[in-house]
């Protein structure tokens, strides 16, 4: 019986240590690919980005404004600073915080002026 138990408290251990635990999202990275929206006239982007901390690297598009390029930027605690770039425009900066698998704040520039973004890790 006491080697079942200890058995399955390592079963546990393991799982939890490998990823197996209930949380889906990181709360120390940002790495994944991710559905995006920004404001109302992007509403169906997507974002791969892998990383953490002040290393965020990847790339970015929105089909509806033909818009594409890389992204950078970092993770500190909850709050996430982006900068999507797209040959042509001007940089859009992004300021939010990541709660679970899901990113919510605001977007800057290229036309875009405190207009809403919000990302759903898929």
């Amino acid at each position: 019986m006491k080697a079942s138990s200890v058995a399955l408290a390592l079963a546990t251990a393991a799982a939890l240590a490998c990823g197996g635990g209930s949380q889906s999202g990181s709360q120390d990275s940002l790495t994944g690919d991710w559905s995006i929206a920004i404001g109302d006239t992007c509403t169906a982007g997507t974002m791969a980005v892998a990383g953490a901390s002040d290393a965020v690297t990847g790339n970015w598009e929105c089909k509806a404004l033909h818009l594409s390029g890389g992204v950078s930027g970092s993770l500190k605690s909850h709050d996430v600073t982006l900068t999507l770039h797209a040959s042509g425009y001007n940089p859009i900066l992004v300021n939010g915080t990541l709660s679970g698998d899901s990113i919510s704040g605001t977007a800057n520039g290229s036309g875009f002026k405190n207009d809403p973004f919000t990302a759903v890790r898929n």
